[in-house]
């Protein structure tokens, strides 16, 4: 978790033309069985504002893959 999940999981949110909101929701398995669908605008402002918050304090995918991925030795199957 995330300090921003201290009281649980962020939902997974996708926000559209900054005029529609969709919750995606899925099973205790992990398979998506659909989206909560949200249009006021106090909701999907306020979830644009977060999420462009967020956008501006990542990292540069680049970056990271370069630090964090390149480094690591390739993938290999189970023998």
């Amino acid at each position: 978790m995330t300090p921003a999940e201290t009281e649980g999981l962020l939902p997974e949110i996708v926000v559209l033309g900054g005029s529609v909101l969709f919750q995606v929701l899925y099973d205790e398995t992990g398979f998506c069985v659909g989206a909560v669908r949200h249009t006021g605008q106090d909701t999907v402002g306020d979830w644009a504002g977060y999420l462009e918050k967020l956008y501006a304090a990542g990292e540069d995918v680049a970056s990271y893959f370069a630090r964090e991925v390149a480094p690591l030795p390739p993938p290999r199957l189970p023998a």
